[in-house]
């Protein structure tokens, strides 16, 4: 908070809002005594920074007391105000959207202009907000630590120091015990914005609109999307929407006679005959965004479109049909008159009148508007006898009775306050240049020029009676040419501008700037060079710098000092500081104060030494303590203790014990159990400790599941350990044996193939497959060893096969059976008659080859060879013809039912009969095999028998072959 020139604060200067409350009430303005109360900024301030001085569009100051507002390209000064020159003007269309501004924006006329908050400046660009760093100027107005951020700085102390109440001078405070202290109070805890005392930690938080950066210290701001901008097609406001800046805005009335209304959004018209009547000299109309003059029956509006004139109702065509002898006009009105009786006199009471109504024509000019029907004029009396002589208002009789003008200018019936206007019948008002007419239509009033549009001046405007004059704001001067148009006087070209260094020229003011590595000074025109402030001596320690710097002496930009604490000293702080370009320190300079460790205590049975450790204030930082025990107690935790850095102890406060002998165990011997028949675990009753010197309550049996020294054991070897343990001492000893769970059971044989009986299907004998037998065991079945594998090829024969399953302790368990391969037989052929078979093994059958006797033969197509197949049949035939006797004949054919052989067994040219089951083929003149279905049971026969439906007893053996009975 500040106070203007001659007024004082009374109250805390700043004020922070914490947790939705503020830090300090808002404080007071007193005046000053023997001051003038007129609110002046102080000295050196900007006044820009004070809610933008009031100015519309640009504020600009020049490092004195006054402000200069200034308008963009297409609008005219009208005070603190800017208008534009022409709307109707053809601008480049732009819009908020699509202005770019890093920060504020506001549309008027279809112009988007860009605009910075309170503690920012606009760029040449006149888009971009740059922040302005008040503590390049004398530091901000601070007597010691100016800090600058985003839109504002503010004033710090050193340590030790307080800020006055007028925020800027810093007083010394009191010494408050070091925990007590704010971390936020010293440089606000290296906080860019607000800090927050979180038990003695700093907690930096953001404004509204600002974010806190990743080294949880600096606040950027954040991207605030346009408030002006459309949400789904509704826009904020009814007609003129400004963007404040941080997501405000401010809605405002583009069309002249309209205002905001109370809603703040929408747009309302004024109802302009509610003052003066708008200047109307009779009525008024109120219409959207302006107002509407309009006159009395009889009057018509000027072209002023204000004031009302007479309407002359004798010009009007077809007046003849209303009046009967001569029309005279009067004001508002008109009058018939017998011409006869223009120059007689008479009375009123004498004459007879005739009504005529004044509302057969609407004069010219007037406007009659809904519902502002005027009230019908009184009718006018038109006489109907004795012609009398009579004037209208305005005139009177002159010597001669004739109807003469009445100069009322002289007669004084208008009291006009300038000048006074006689016409024929009537009489009027006028004002000089500069004055107009009032309402009364004779008083004259000084029109106020600065107050209309369009406003006639550049900057100023100061009216006066009749007139006006135009003025320029401090840093400006009059043009001669035009008097109203101010152009900037450059203070730099005379002197420099009373600058040191370099002087800048801005419109209606200049400001002195100095070169990196100096700063301006107080009075705002001579540069000094950029210091710290000097340190404060760091109490218990020792601080130095580079280059040194004499105590009480300003530090150079540059300047790095370190600090460290004296032995039993903590720190706290950071130990190096460096002058920065702003003129302040890096950090706060740190503090160094004792630190002591609590008191100790003596141990149960025992002492610590020395007698310090036991006081408050007798263990500073890295002195040592140590313990003893009485005679009989042995120390348990460390002998020796440290006080840390930190003030607290290295270790935890040991224990004195009573002394006791070593804890001793003997486990029995190793133990071994046989699993119960079909099970893998068995329940084992485990042997006590051989001997130990502890109670037995206090003998822990590991695996922890064994409870009362009971438990089931799988099959294999286990081990188990007995653990003794004295309560006291807490020392342990151990002792550890084996439990051996043996199987005996072999395993179970689940199935067992029985004897496999097959054929041979091939020469080697038969494949012989099988289903594999299954086993169990109680604990696992390890391995099956099988003599042949299922698939396996067997020779004719019989052959064993054995499948052994074996557990993981060894015992083993025989599952065998036999494989039969066997082949067919197909039985002995029978003998013949006349010859035999002679038959023999071969392979896997028998082969026979017939013969006959001598004399004897067989037929061509008899088979010479007979074999048993693997199926047990015989092939070709199961049988074999009989042997027929061999007959000579002299010629080379032989009847029918034998067939003819030119040389058989050494013997030439002899006949063969058929034998039965054959018969004599005309076609090939040969013996055949009856078909299938036929027989022939004689010789030399021509063709075969069908076989009988069924075979009987009678039929010979024979016919059963071939018939296959």
């Amino acid at each position: 908070y500040m106070c203007a020139g001659g007024f004082t604060l009374e109250g805390t200067h700043s004020a922070y809002c914490y947790s939705g409350t503020w830090s300090s009430p808002v404080p007071v303005c007193i005046p000053l005594e023997g001051q003038p109360h007129a609110p002046q900024p102080p000295t050196g301030e900007n006044p820009c920074l004070i809610d933008y001085n009031g100015c519309d569009q640009v504020c600009t100051y020049g490092g004195y007391t006054k402000a200069v507002c200034q308008c963009y390209n297409g609008y005219k000064h009208h005070g603190k105000k800017c208008l534009s020159l022409d709307d109707t003007r053809n601008h480049s269309s732009s819009s908020c959207s699509s202005s770019g501004c890093s920060h504020g924006c506001s549309e008027n006329g279809g112009i988007a202009r860009c605009y910075c908050p309170r503690g920012y400046t606009l760029d040449n660009d006149g888009k971009t907000c740059r922040d302005v760093d008040e503590c390049m100027s004398d530091k901000g107005g601070c007597q010691d630590i100016c800090i600058n951020y985003e839109g504002s700085h503010r004033c710090d102390c050193r340590r030790g120091y307080k800020l006055d109440t007028d925020g800027r001078s810093c007083i010394q405070e009191p010494s408050l015990p070091l925990p007590t202290q704010n971390p936020c109070y010293f440089y606000n805890g290296g906080c860019s914005q607000g800090c927050e005392n979180n038990n003695g930690a700093v907690k930096c938080y953001c404004w509204t609109g600002y974010t806190l950066s990743d080294d949880s210290r600096a606040c950027h701001k954040v991207s605030v999307p346009d408030p002006c901008s459309s949400n789904n097609g509704l826009r904020p406001c009814g007609d003129i929407c400004v963007n404040l800046g941080n997501g405000r805005h401010r809605c405002e009335c583009r069309q002249p006679g309209t205002q905001l209304h109370q809603d703040g959004r929408s747009c309302v018209d004024i109802n302009e005959c509610d003052e003066n009547n708008f200047g109307c000299m009779h009525y008024c109309y109120n219409t959207v965004g302006s107002a509407l003059c309009y006159c009395k029956p009889g009057f018509k509006l000027d072209i002023n479109n204000k004031t009302c004139s007479d309407i002359d109702e004798c010009s009007l065509p077809g007046i003849e049909s209303h009046c009967y002898g001569q029309c005279v006009n009067t004001m508002g009105s008109f009058r018939c008159v017998p011409a006869a009786a223009q120059y007689a006199t008479t009375t009123a009471s004498t004459r007879d009148e005739t009504t005529v109504t004044k509302d057969a024509e609407k004069p010219d000019g007037e406007i009659i508007f809904p519902g502002n029907e005027p009230t019908p004029e009184p009718t006018v009396p038109v006489p109907t006898s004795r012609p009398v002589s009579t004037c209208e208002d305005g005139f009177e009789h002159d010597a001669y009775g004739r109807c003469v003008d009445v100069n009322e200018c002289r007669t004084g019936e208008l009291r006009c306050s300038q000048h006074c206007v006689n016409t024929q019948g009537s009489v009027y008002c006028t004002c000089d240049r500069g004055y107009a007419l009032a309402a009364d239509g004779m008083t004259c009033v000084d029109i106020d020029e600065c107050a209309k549009l369009p406003y006639p001046c550049d900057q100023g405007c100061v009216n006066t009676m009749g007139s006006y004059a135009c003025t320029c704001w401090t840093g400006f001067e009059l043009s001669s040419a035009d008097g109203h148009s101010c152009t900037d006087i450059d203070e730099c070209v005379n002197n420099n501008g009373g600058c040191e260094r370099d002087c800048v020229n801005i419109p209606g003011g200049h400001f002195c700037t100095c070169p990196k590595g100096s700063k301006i000074s107080s009075d705002l025109r001579s540069c000094v060079g950029v210091t710290c402030p000097a340190f404060v001596e760091v109490a218990n320690g020792i601080t130095k710098c580079v280059p040194e710097i004499e105590k009480g002496k300003f530090a150079r930009v540059g300047t790095v000092c370190n600090s460290r604490c004296a032995k039993g000293y903590g720190r706290e702080g950071t130990p190096r500081n460096e002058c920065l370009e702003n003129g302040t320190w890096s950090h706060a300079f740190p503090s160094c104060s004792a630190k002591y460790c609590p008191p100790l205590k003596n141990p149960e049975h025992g002492r610590v030494l020395p007698e310090r450790c036991l006081s408050d204030a007798g263990n500073v930082v890295s002195s040592r303590c140590t313990y003893t025990c009485d005679e009989g107690f042995i120390l348990s935790g460390k002998i020796v203790n440290t006080c840390k850095r930190t003030a607290t102890w290295k270790h935890q406060p040991p224990t004195c014990k009573r002394r006791r002998s070593e804890v001793s165990i003997t486990c029995p011997q190793d133990v071994h159990a046989v699993l119960p028949s079909g099970s893998d675990h068995g329940r084992v009753e485990l042997p006590r400790p051989v001997s130990t010197n502890v109670d037995t309550d206090n003998i822990v049996v590991h695996p922890g599941y064994l409870k009362d020294y009971k438990g089931d054991f799988h099959f294999g070897s286990h081990t188990v350990t007995y653990v003794a343990r004295d309560p006291e001492t807490g020392r342990e000893a151990s002792c550890t044996f084996v439990v051996e769970i043996l199987d005996k059971e072999p395993p179970n044989i689940l199935s067992c193939p029985g004897s496999v009986h097959v054929y041979a299907t091939r020469l080697e004998g038969a494949v012989v497959r099988w289903e594999e037998p299954e086993f169990e065991d109680n604990v696992d079945v390890d391995v099956v060893k099988k003599s042949k594998e299922p698939g396996t090829v067997f020779p004719v024969g019989e052959h064993f096969v054995q499948y052994v399953a074996y557990d993981t302790s060894g015992n083993r368990v025989t599952c065998e059976f036999a494989v039969i391969v066997q082949s067919k037989e197909c039985g002995w052929l029978r003998d013949i008659e006349n010859g035999h078979p002679d038959c023999n093994d071969w392979l896997y059958g028998v082969v026979c080859e017939p013969y006959c006797y001598s004399g004897f033969g067989f037929p061509r197509n008899v088979p010479t060879v007979y074999a048993c197949n693997l199926s047990g049949i015989w092939e070709p035939r199961s049988w074999i013809p009989e042997c027929s006797p061999i007959q000579p004949t002299s010629s080379t054919s032989c009847m029918p039912g034998s067939e003819y052989f030119d040389e058989l067994e050494d013997e030439a040219n002899v006949c063969l009969e058929c034998p039965p089951g054959m018969f004599w083929e005309a076609g090939t003149s040969m013996c055949s095999f009856c078909e299938e279905g036929f027989y022939q049971d004689e010789f030399g026969q021509t063709h075969c028998k069908p076989c009988p439906s069924s075979s009987t007893s009678a039929t010979s053996q024979l016919i059963k072959e071939q018939c296959g009975a």
